[in-house]
């Protein structure tokens, strides 16, 4: 599992440089750190590709933008050890609006909203 999720966050950091946008259905296991996985993350694939690119040569620095609900710690983590890579953290204001303009837009319609709040 761990490699397949890996492999795919790297497949997608590939396709977006030769096609402009792509995504990858599996996580990218964001909380794990150097020394441990974290909040049932095992490995963090995003570091994995940022850093395989990098040290390819494909690339020369990576933006992870983290949009999640809470803040990714281990990307920022093993993101501070290379400054090549970036990691913003913009999730409580950013969210925040995001979800209103959404149970705005949805209450305007009368339109039922289920909601869960982990999707890994």
């Amino acid at each position: 599992m761990v490699l397949s999720s890996n492999g795919g966050v790297l497949a997608a950091a590939r396709s977006a440089l030769d096609e402009g946008v792509a995504g990858s259905l599996s996580s990218g296991l964001h909380h794990a750190k150097a020394d441990r996985g974290d909040g049932f993350c095992t490995s963090n694939g995003l570091v994995v590709a940022a850093r395989t690119l990098l040290d390819e040569g494909v690339v020369r620095s990576v933006l992870v933008l983290d949009l999640d609900a809470h803040c990714g710690g281990g990307t920022a983590r093993l993101g501070d050890r290379d400054p090549r890579i970036w990691h913003a953290d913009v999730s409580v204001h950013v969210l925040a609006e995001r979800e209103r303009l959404v149970f705005d837009w949805c209450r305007r319609r009368r339109l039922p909203v289920a909601f869960v709040l982990a999707g890994g």
